[in-house]
């Protein structure tokens, strides 16, 4: 798998190597430290290259929008209904606060006014669908205004229409993932983690909704070591198309948090990825 990266990193860069120059010439000016937008990566100058038997280059098929990453959206058209309580908060308003240019992500932790906020974008690269499930679940969780440790939705993002959506803001969580946690934290922690995750998801599953995707990156513990469950892209029973937290769900679903302490207990941070 190693040696067929490889091959195909050494591939891209043979292919492109004509091109760097032009692409160099057309690019934005590099902006150091300075704090990116969202609203930056949703208009962007797009163009093809092409290049002839002189080896000139032609750039042919100017336009704009988002990048490869993103995606864009009518709000119409994701059939989604946003309380009046949830803000939309423009991409303008919405800062990247760690962002690496060289970099193919965008990193999820952003600034608002309010503070730090979590950004799940609508990517091109992901099924459209897994994005309205997830924002589907927010949006169920915000209404029923749960006090268990998972993150809330605080906006959806939009452009200047307040229409077409960017993606969603929930809660920004400091800490680390369970994964990242050495095995003298999990040995000291592992009791009281796994019954606060238990907690939480009991109160998922009588939202009817499950977590969906039990595993120790989607646990995050907190400054005051306190666990959340994050990711709850499993659905609730909102809708015909999604998975039904039926009570054999729900008891998979606890055994399977069991699991993951058991086995996390004794992996170093480097097994657990």
């Amino acid at each position: 798998m190693k040696a067929y990266s490889e091959a195909m990193e050494a591939l891209a860069s043979m292919l492109t190597l004509p091109f760097w120059t032009t692409i160099a010439t057309l690019a934005s000016p590099s902006l150091g430290n300075a704090r990116i937008s969202v609203n930056r990566f949703t208009r962007c100058k797009k163009c093809r290259l092409r290049l002839d038997k002189d080896k000139a280059v032609h750039i042919e098929g100017e336009s704009f929008g988002p990048t490869r990453n993103f995606d864009l959206a009518r709000l119409d058209d994701l059939d989604l209904e946003i309380p009046d309580d949830v803000r939309r908060i423009d991409a303008s308003d919405v800062v990247f606060t760690d962002y690496d240019p060289t970099s193919s992500a965008f990193p999820d932790k952003v600034m608002i006014q309010d503070g730090a906020a979590f950004f799940k974008p609508l990517t091109n690269f992901k099924p459209f669908e897994l994005f309205r499930r997830d924002v589907r679940v927010l949006v169920h969780l915000h209404q029923r205004q749960l006090s268990a440790r998972i993150p809330r939705l605080i906006a959806v993002v939009t452009l200047g229409d307040r229409e077409t959506v960017v993606g969603v803001l929930s809660t920004w969580i400091t800490g680390r993932k369970l994964a990242h946690m050495t095995v003298s934290q999990r040995h000291k922690h592992t009791e009281r983690w796994h019954d606060q995750v238990m907690e939480t998801v009991r109160a998922l599953h009588d939202a009817n909704v499950i977590w969906g995707d039990v595993n120790a990156h989607n646990v995050m513990i907190d400054e005051d070591n306190n666990a959340w469950v994050v990711d709850t892209d499993g659905g609730w029973q909102g809708r015909e198309s999604e998975l039904r937290p039926g009570e054999v769900n729900k008891i998979a679903e606890k055994r399977a948090i069991s699991r993951m302490f058991d086995t996390m207990k004794d992996l170093s941070p480097e097994e657990s990825l």
